[in-house]
């Protein structure tokens, strides 16, 4: 677990264009902290790699490597799909109606997160 978990939670950081220092803080931990996970002399707990899952805006299962990041997959979320049928309808730009009712879905989708 250690050897994913590092190269992960590393790589995730990086994306985001997060320091140690940034993580750490957001997490309430020090950044020493999120140097031993990433170096692999550490394991954090679950309390801290739930938080960190928040932070990185991944699942913990991904940092853990039980799953692929969304990115990597070829399926859309789940949430999208009643946006996607609506967006098919729209066929004139000037479509006020369904435009606000796309954004009302979204809004809503998003809030569910």
């Amino acid at each position: 677990m250690a050897n994913i978990l590092k190269t992960r939670l590393t790589r995730r950081r990086q994306e985001l264009g997060m320091t140690q220092r940034n993580l750490a803080k957001k997490i309430g931990r020090v950044p020493t902290t999120i140097s031993s996970y990433e170096s692999g002399h550490r394991e954090p707990s679950l309390d801290t790699l739930i938080r960190m899952a928040k932070v990185l805006n991944c699942s913990v299962d991904w940092l853990l490597g039980v799953d692929v990041p969304v990115k990597e997959s070829s399926k859309a979320p789940a949430w999208t799909c009643p946006i996607m049928e609506d967006l098919v309808g729209l066929k004139r730009p000037n479509d006020q109606r369904l435009v606000k009712t796309v954004v009302k879905v979204l809004v809503k989708s998003l809030s569910q997160l």
